[in-house]
């Protein structure tokens, strides 16, 4: 080697080349997480409740206790039952009840699907299955 000519260059070192693929990988998959993870999660929580409210049977004696564990077995949050009223209590005589509504529900964050189940003297009288996107 004489004084003019340059030194080649070292091939990068295997380590280096690690470490890039490393930070590109990573790169890559957290914005894939923060987004796909949050769509899973609707969906699944969107599947639960249909699969729930599809199982009570409008007419069938209404059983909390059993609704409620088959609902917390699928992962569904349980409210009530609560009391419903008459739609329009100004117009009601008072005390009119229309019996007693019980809700399962799941969800991420804001978006979140209910099951509604009303309930009229012991008999499941309706069902109902939102979301709200």
């Amino acid at each position: 080697m004489t004084l003019t000519e340059e030194p080649q260059p070292a091939p990068p070192k295997r380590r280096s080349r690690r470490k890039l693929v490393v930070i590109a990988l990573f790169v890559l998959s957290v914005p894939s997480c923060l987004i796909g993870y949050p769509v899973v999660r609707v969906r699944v929580a969107r599947d639960r409740v249909n699969t729930f409210c599809e199982s009570v049977v409008v007419g069938a004696p209404a059983r909390f206790s059993e609704m409620e564990r088959e609902a917390t077995d699928q992962g569904l949050t349980v409210m009530g039952p609560f009391r419903r009223h008459a739609s329009n209590p100004r117009t009601a005589e008072p005390g009119a009840e229309r019996g007693q509504e019980w809700t399962a529900h799941d969800g991420w964050v804001f978006s979140r699907c209910f099951c509604n189940v009303q309930v009229d003297g012991g008999i499941v009288s309706g069902k109902d299955a939102t979301c709200m996107d």
